[in-house]
């Protein structure tokens, strides 16, 4: 098992040496050469948006019968003879990998990112984040990531006593999250007049976590036309733009095919901007923009929204 800089080090090493055979390297060599061609050419034959409508559905699906989904891949799975372990946090599924590892004698084990491994820093970073807001006078705590705002509302309650945070006053911490488009259109119910008005045509990109997520979609479009610019609805607004945080970086070339989709739709609408609750989405979106050459401006809805306001005494 890894678990020093020590064993990083007599890993690679391992490595490196197994590398330097002629026979490894050669069928690497090969591997490496068809398995792009063969995945070129499956592509060019995948209808990449019909996938993601079917996935948006089967997920859709599954939700509501959850558990009995889990309760008959069990049964199937130990009919085929496999064994199940079920762990209710990061530190049970550890002490689960760790009991079949000294079972079967393994003497080294590499663990690749997964959610076990983020849920012990998960938990970490919701106890520093409640400690910081436990006793903040405000009655809001907003956010202008869509991503954040769900993973704070929907995640944290659930590890909360991984935290060490009573769920009662971890319930009375998320209450408190809000977005920025609902905290403008509900909260601060802001008026046209505080606004210039624009001929500026403007497409909204919703991110996943805010629409599927959290079911906000008609803020952010109201706010647009509140801060007197023209929203333009495009094809497949809330569909994802293949940045998914670390997504993007682990299958490059799917999250490229997604996102060109996205920049087609948004380039066919004839727009000056497009908009974003996500800074994530923005980073993504906006280099796409650059990479085509496209001249349709990128920004977060709140620099939109800043733009939009009417200079004091004018």
């Amino acid at each position: 098992m890894i678990k020093t800089a020590q064993d990083i080090k007599s890993y690679k090493k391992q490595l490196k040496e197994a590398l330097q055979d002629q026979f490894l390297r050669q069928a690497l060599g090969n591997f490496n050469k068809t398995y792009r061609e063969n995945r070129d050419s499956v592509y060019a034959e995948t209808d990449f948006d019909a996938i993601k409508h079917e996935i948006a559905a089967d997920k859709d699906a599954a939700l509501p019968r959850l558990q009995t989904l889990m309760q008959e891949f069990r049964r199937h799975a130990v009919d085929a003879g496999m064994q199940v372990h079920v762990a209710t946090d990061a530190a049970e599924a550890n002490q689960i990998i760790s009991r079949i590892a000294q079972d079967n004698d393994v003497k080294q084990i590499i663990k690749s990112k997964s959610m076990t491994a983020e849920e012990e820093t998960a938990g970490s970073l919701a106890r520093q984040n409640y400690k910081a807001f436990e006793n903040a006078p405000g009655d809001i705590i907003l956010t202008l990531c869509a991503s954040c705002a769900y993973h704070l509302k929907h995640y944290y309650p659930k590890i909360a006593r991984q935290a060490g945070i009573p769920e009662k006053n971890m319930a009375a911490f998320v209450d408190k999250v809000m977005d920025f488009s609902s905290f403008m259109a509900n909260v601060l119910d802001v008026s046209p007049d505080a606004f210039q008005r624009s001929a500026k045509k403007v497409a909204y990109h919703s991110p996943c976590h805010l629409c599927r997520g959290m079911g906000v979609t008609a803020e952010p479009r109201q706010l647009i036309e509140t801060a007197g610019l023209n929203y333009v609805p495009c094809d497949d607004e809330d569909v994802c733009c293949g940045f998914g945080g670390s997504y993007s970086v682990d299958f490059p070339e799917i999250s490229a095919e997604i996102l060109k989709q996205k920049l087609a739709a948004v380039s066919e609408s004839g727009v000056d901007v497009l908009v974003s609750d996500c800074p994530g989405c923005v980073l993504q979106l906006r280099g796409g923009m650059d990479k085509q050459g496209h001249h349709i401006a990128v920004k977060h809805i709140s620099e939109l929204v800043a733009d939009q306001l009417k200079v004091i005494g004018s």
